[in-house]
């Protein structure tokens, strides 16, 4: 049976769903899930990492999608006897995934396997019209810091869907460890000495604008060669950043930032 009350915790999820025209099922969305449809707006149900109980409760969904993570909103829905999907969200391959088991429960097989398809020949097209150089740019891709400072950094490790666009684009993680988004100093970034420094930061650019940010880095890190060479390269405001259709122009976004010059 199709649920008909489904709320939906995250922007990735809400955005596969609505790829696959199914959004009539949704009665709740979270803060910063995208409605696309023209179909009326549902409720908003808090944050993703800290949804409104109280709002889940009262939307009685006969179905919650949540990432494999949020354990503690799991335990939450298990007790109060809410049926839930968890989905994992790292790779590309995840987000597949994701189509295929959302296609089966509102019954959308059809969809589900046009939206994969068109989301692979797009970037495998992308791939094949990059002319990549002979020697990969060694590239370190960073997803968190605070702003005004170079503290607290947060990068791309190998095991994220960022990682594997950056692949396919023929660059390489200057960060080749085993973490999936390994905290680094400005001395640690110094001994990995990447070509370019790519961040992917869309909150903060709207906030303080992308100079800013690039400024942090002169004054902070001057001694960085990327930084020293002019490659320290800000994602614009609006880049969304999930693993749902999005990727697309994800992907297109971060060819134009690696091979900008």
């Amino acid at each position: 049976e199709i649920p008909q009350r489904v709320i939906s915790i995250a922007p990735s999820l809400t955005d596969l769903v609505q790829a696959l025209h199914a959004e009539e099922s949704l009665v709740g969305i979270s803060d910063f899930c995208i409605w696309e449809s023209g179909l009326p707006e549902p409720p908003r149900i808090g944050k993703t990492l800290a949804p409104s109980k109280e709002e889940i409760l009262r939307l009685k969904p006969d179905m919650v999608l949540v990432y494999k993570e949020q354990q503690r909103l799991i335990g939450f829905l298990q007790k109060a006897d809410i049926p839930y999907l968890a989905f994992a969200h790292e790779t590309i391959g995840d987000i597949y995934d994701t189509l295929y088991r959302l296609g089966e429960v509102f019954e959308k097989e059809d969809e589900a396997a046009d939206t994969v398809s068109r989301i692979g020949s797009l970037l495998l097209k992308l791939e094949r019209d990059t002319e990549a150089p002979s020697s990969p740019p060694r590239v370190l891709l960073i997803v968190g810091r605070e702003p005004g400072s170079l503290k607290n950094i947060y990068a791309v490790g190998r095991g994220d869907f960022l990682n594997e666009l950056l692949e396919s684009l023929g660059g390489e993680n200057a960060y080749q460890g085993n973490l999936a988004y390994p905290r680094f100093s400005v001395e640690g970034i110094a001994a990995l000495d990447p070509d370019l420094i790519i961040e992917i930061l869309p909150d903060l650019v709207r906030v303080v604008g992308p100079e800013r940010l690039k400024e942090d880095w002169q004054k902070g890190a001057p001694f960085l060669r990327a930084v020293r060479n002019g490659k320290v390269r800000e994602a614009p405001a609006d880049l969304r950043v999930e693993p749902s259709t999005a990727v697309i122009g994800l992907a297109r976004t971060l060819k134009d930032l690696i091979y900008a010059d």
